[in-house]
């Protein structure tokens, strides 16, 4: 059985680029035969509402419906945060077919003892500053370039079957694709 692969995304809108490559992650993953599930919070558990997850990051890029169809085709599923989607006073009837709501408990019971590969697009504040229009986007993008974040190869985490009480896990740094910036905090 090929390892199942979980993919966290915080990021919705505010950033298409990252919301693309983390569907761009998934859909290669449940295409393969993975079995696969996003695990959406914060702005991301708006892409989990029908007609929020739409259109083109950037030139080339695939459309945002055109990856969410073939996620779904490839028996994708989304997990959205409970406290997420709450604080956000959006409709829990209103989601899209393969999305369920549920927290990190659920998210463990998915991934069992037999563990996953797990990919992170963690929420970028300079990112979403930058695009909201913030009167001041350069310092912003300064705090959290001085806090930490920098371009760096993208990670993946590998947990070996049955070893729950080891802490240590197997790391594997994964270059990330040609014209492909990758940052998240270290």
């Amino acid at each position: 059985m090929a390892h199942k692969a979980a993919i966290s995304l915080t990021t919705g809108l505010e950033d298409p680029e990252k919301v693309t490559v983390a569907f761009l992650v998934a859909v290669g993953a449940a295409e393969q035969g993975r079995p696969t599930l996003m695990f959406l919070t914060k702005e991301a558990v708006r892409l989990a509402v029908p007609g929020v997850a739409v259109g083109v990051a950037c030139d080339g890029c695939p459309s945002l419906p055109d990856l969410v169809g073939r996620y779904e085709a490839a028996g994708g599923r989304f997990l959205v945060c409970p406290i997420c989607f709450d604080a956000r006073q959006l409709d829990k009837g209103n989601l899209i077919g393969n999305a369920d709501i549920g927290g990190t408990a659920p998210l463990w019971q998915w991934i069992g003892d037999e563990g996953a590969v797990t990919f992170s697009y963690p929420y970028s504040a300079a990112a979403a500053s930058s695009r909201a229009g913030s009167p001041r986007p350069a310092a912003a993008a300064r705090r959290a370039t001085t806090s930490g974040y920098k371009k760096r190869s993208l990670r993946c985490t590998i947990r070996p079957p049955r070893v729950r009480s080891q802490l240590a896990t197997q790391r594997m740094r994964v270059p990330a694709p040609a014209g492909l910036s990758v940052t998240s905090a270290r």
